[in-house]
Formats: C-alpha cells, structure tokens, sequence
C-alpha cells in the first residue's frame, strides 16, 4: 500500500473511530476508558491504581485524571495504603454500573459502505451486532 492510501485510510479510520466514540458516549454517559476502569472495578472489587492502569492501557497521568473526574462523580473512592493506592466502585458507582452493563441494553451500530470497505481494505474484521450498509 502507498503510503498516501495508507495515510488516507488511516483518517478515515480515525474519523470512524471518533464518530463510534461519540455515539458510544452518548449511549453510555461515559468515555471509552472511564467505562472500561468501571468495568474492570465491577469485576476486581478493589484494585491498586497503577494494576487498574494497566488493565485499561493507559499511562499514570491519565488514569489519575479519569479517577478524578469518576470520584467526585461519586462513583469510586481511592484511599491510600502506604505508597500505593487502592480504588474501588461505591454503591453508587455499582448500581450505575449495572444499569449500564445489562445485558438486555443493546447500542445500535451503524457503519456506511465506505466504512465496511475500509475495515475490509486494511483487513480489519465486522462484527455481529453492527448494522452495516
């Protein structure tokens, strides 16, 4: 591939990626990685910050800003145990959490035609539960 189709199909992606993001947000009322960290605190209960970073593939500095804005929300509380510190879901976050993470909640996903022969083109695979056409 040359590295202009490369680069032009590299924002398209990016440009998909942006718009499912949004969608996924509106839907969910979270980011990406704010849904991800309470996902893995519904199923890890307490966690050391630095295993929840890990977990959710992001750097100190971004998880300690998503904890941030996730605690005075209500939904997780850190405490410190020495040099570490510990997160966990409150019942706040729990409860929200189930209502977002039903399983009878379906988010409808629709991608374009051009969109369908992107992810083909860079042999990316579709998925069941996407609407494409």
């Amino acid at each position: 591939m040359r590295i202009e189709e490369l680069s032009q199909g590299l924002m398209a992606l990016r440009c998909m990626q942006v718009r499912l993001t949004k969608e996924f947000e509106d839907f969910t009322g979270f980011s990406l990685s704010r849904y991800l960290i309470l996902v893995y605190l519904m199923e890890h209960d307490k966690c050391l910050q630095m295993e929840l970073a890990k977990a959710v593939g992001i750097d100190k500095a971004a998880i300690t800003r998503h904890l941030k804005v996730l605690e005075e929300k209500g939904y997780v509380m850190r405490e410190r145990d020495g040099r570490e510190v510990l997160v966990c879901l409150t019942d706040d976050g729990k409860s929200c959490m189930q209502g977002c993470t039903c399983k009878d909640k379906e988010m409808d996903v629709f991608l374009l035609d051009e969109e369908i022969a992107l992810l083909e083109s860079f042999g990316l695979p579709l998925f069941d539960g996407i609407v494409y056409g």
